[in-house]
């Protein structure tokens, strides 16, 4: 850059001097420090754009003016603007590479910070390997928002559906998932202890809880053959539980089949709040027994 060509530092000392401003007033006023404008009036630094307008509003006077002591004349001014020109282009390009590195940071620490998370995730499941084996409500109603195929066998529809004092019916605690899950086609078999008089009522009730044109996702039926424990079975999508879960799936990992199956046992004690995991060989087990256990139950019509 051709230095010569600028007047800013002499326009600058002639402006303070004939404003009789003082050198506080104006640093205040455009947000600069003394040694700054220090630099200024010895030529040693050039403001950045938005100080340059800032000192020509202070002034009064226009940009051109302040930086190269010129008015209206066009050819002069124009030739000069080149060196503006100059200054401003190497300005923006400072301020870009500027950005890039910034950008280039925050990646950076996002990746460690990623990096920092899963190394905690996998710490937090070594800690609790110990309750494994048990799987709080919390946790099933993760689950099964990534079930794409539900299958349930239970005593009662006490967390889909729950019948108040005055014989209406309210929905249940895991009837959101539910409903979120039949929405997106996903299916549903609930295979309940008794008989279809018992629980047409319920089942009635469930069913206008839900959008009419999800109904053929959901089939219920019932049995009177004798039943020790309810159960429940998974089959999820692995690949979003891993990767949007990943603590609750180093939890459960273990227990999925090699078809993506899992499988828990219901609690007998509702105040416990959780439930059973499964093993795979016991999963194959009750799995079998469902099946045979749907094939000659009453179906609700």
């Amino acid at each position: 850059m051709n230095g010569s060509s600028l007047k800013f530092k002499e326009t600058l000392a002639s402006l303070i001097e004939e404003s009789g401003k003082k050198r506080s007033e104006i640093c205040t006023a455009v947000h600069i420090t003394p040694s700054a404008l220090s630099q200024y009036l010895h030529g040693e630094a050039l403001p950045a754009l938005p100080k340059l307008i800032a000192l020509a509003e202070f002034f009064q006077v226009s940009l051109d003016y302040l930086v190269l002591q010129k008015t209206s004349d066009t050819t002069t001014a124009t030739n000069n603007y080149t060196v503006w020109d100059e200054h401003l282009t190497h300005s923006l390009a400072q301020i870009q590479s500027q950005t890039i590195w910034h950008t280039q940071l925050v990646e950076r620490i996002g990746q460690v910070i990623a990096r920092g998370i899963d190394a905690k995730a996998a710490e937090i499941a070594k800690e609790t390997h110990r309750l494994i084996d048990v799987w709080p409500d919390e946790d099933l109603y993760l689950l099964e928002k990534y079930s794409r195929e539900t299958k349930i066998l239970t005593f009662d529809l006490r967390y889909d559906i729950m019948k108040l004092e005055d014989d209406s019916f309210t929905r249940g605690p895991f009837f959101p998932v539910v409903e979120q899950n039949l929405v997106r086609k996903r299916t549903y078999q609930f295979l309940i202890s008794g008989r279809v008089e018992q629980w047409r009522a319920t089942i009635d009730a469930f069913r206008t809880f839900v959008p009419h044109n999800t109904w053929h996702n959901c089939e219920f039926r019932c049995t009177t053959a004798p039943v020790m424990a309810g159960c429940g079975f998974y089959r999820l999508d692995v690949r979003s539980l891993e990767k949007e879960e990943p603590i609750l799936f180093e939890h459960v990992r273990r227990a999925i089949d090699e078809h993506d199956w899992l499988g828990y046992m219901l609690s007998p004690a509702q105040e416990l709040h959780a439930d059973l995991k499964m093993d795979q060989d016991n999963l194959r087990r009750a799995a079998n027994d469902f099946a045979r256990l749907w094939r000659n139950a009453e179906v609700y019509h």
